[in-house]
């Protein structure tokens, strides 16, 4: 066949039209979130905050509601959770207030799966994502989230540059520290949600940390590591969309697996990477 109908003719169909844009939606908020979620060691909390959504996905899925709406008011009660209690008492340290909220809520979650008895189609669904279903509805939605962060980030570039790379600097300039980190887990939430439309709630913290990873190994200012985390998860994810519609498999997973590949690569070929200080050294 010949390879230029294999690209093209996938996009006849909306599923796959909507898949795509999902995906690039996804992609620009991975690029913008994910180096401070590598930089300030957000992994665990990007992780948790993807499965502590599962208990208004399971709601989301019983009352037929848009899951990324569910997964938006789920990450609005996750970020309440763990900043009210690393507020509430210094004993409570960052992972401990994360563990404690992450635990709680997945365990509503599946609590809710068996009072509720939710279809095993709908839990499958909100655990790997359907990357192949998004509808108009949860791509309006990611497309508001992708604006929201956009936005944000454009207003508070740079006091949440300063904070996240320089706090004793933006605490003796008298920055908002406590503030600013919150509107940080609010935009590492947003980017979640975005993600667990389309990836469900395993495999988001994926998309957040792996192609900020892989821009490390290029270099270069915080803009272009940005731009090479974006088009890493843009290309992984296209890459999966394309091999799910020919092949009877995941596409979230194989959008990891290709996120995989581009971290390998980079590892070994990018300046950075192994056979990069080889050259320069």
């Amino acid at each position: 066949m010949d390879p230029l109908r294999l690209l093209v003719d996938p996009l006849a169909y909306p599923f796959m039209v909507n898949g795509l844009l999902e995906t690039a939606l996804l992609a620009v908020a991975a690029g913008l979130v994910g180096p401070f979620v590598v930089h300030r060691n957000l992994t665990f909390f990007a992780h948790a905050l993807a499965h502590t959504v599962f208990p208004a996905l399971v709601l989301a899925a019983v009352l037929r509601a848009s899951p990324t709406l569910g997964a938006a008011l789920g990450a609005l009660v996750t970020v309440a959770a763990v900043f009210g209690l690393r507020r509430a008492s210094p004993e409570v340290r960052d992972d401990s207030a994360v563990g404690i909220t992450f635990i709680g809520l997945f365990a509503l979650g599946v609590v809710l799966v068996g009072l509720l008895r939710v279809r095993s189609a709908n839990v499958a669904a909100a655990v790997t994502g359907n990357l192949l279903g998004v509808g108009p509805a949860e791509l309006a939605t990611s497309a508001l989230l992708v604006l929201a962060l956009l936005a944000a980030f454009a207003l508070l570039h740079r006091p949440l540059v300063l904070s996240t790379f320089d706090p004793l600097a933006a605490r003796a300039l008298g920055l908002p520290v406590a503030l600013l980190d919150l509107v940080l887990l609010a935009m590492v939430a947003g980017t979640a949600i975005v993600g667990v439309g389309a990836v469900g709630v395993i495999l988001p913290v994926a998309v957040l940390v792996t192609p900020a990873a892989t821009a490390q190994f290029w270099g270069g200012p915080l803009g272009r590591t940005m731009l090479v985390a974006a088009l890493a998860a843009g290309v992984a994810g296209v890459a999966g969309l394309y091999i799910a519609y020919y092949l009877p498999v995941a596409p979230a997973a194989v959008l990891v697996l290709a996120l995989g590949a581009c971290f390998a690569a980079s590892a070994l070929l990018g300046p950075r990477g192994l056979l990069g200080r080889r050259r320069t050294g």
